[in-house]
């Protein structure tokens, strides 16, 4: 009898720490991406971030600091959006100082395409490509290939 009750109270001693160590995961790790072929140059971000407003946009910024900013005057939606001089949204490309934009000229222009939208951990995925002309230079720069998953937004 004297075991037995020394195991029941050995068992009920351990079974707290058994059961702590069982607990649910609740993080959900969720990776973001965005990247694009710039002039035919691969482009990643290493980091991403996304806005909902009045306007919603979508930026990346790459390790090497150079930035792709998309800007929908709009409601957040699954859709096509026409990015140029003559439409409610805007993409400009940062690089060494130099500002790019779909705004510059009718010669700038392309689409955005958001394929899913989820509410629930607020999130855009879909793609991406336009052609930009320089702000001070007038040089034209072609993003092509752009995709962006899992981008966070607020």
């Amino acid at each position: 009898m004297k075991k037995t009750r020394l195991s029941l109270i050995a068992f009920l001693i351990v079974l707290p720490f058994v059961f702590s160590n069982c607990k649910k995961d609740s993080s959900t790790s969720i990776t973001a991406k965005m990247s694009a072929s710039i002039d035919g140059a691969s482009w990643s971000a290493a980091t991403t971030s996304a806005t909902d407003g009045t306007a919603f946009s979508i930026s990346g910024v790459s390790a090497s600091g150079t930035v792709i900013t998309i800007s929908i005057y709009d409601n957040l939606k699954v859709g096509t959006f026409t990015l140029s001089k003559y439409s409610f949204g805007v993409a400009t490309y940062l690089e060494n100082d130099f500002g790019y934009t779909t705004n510059a000229t009718s010669e700038a222009g392309g689409d955005l395409i958001i394929t899913d939208v989820n509410s629930t951990v607020h999130t855009l995925t879909g793609t991406f490509s336009f052609d930009v002309v320089g702000l001070t230079n007038g040089e034209k720069k072609s993003i092509t290939n752009g995709v962006f998953s899992n981008v966070s937004y607020k």
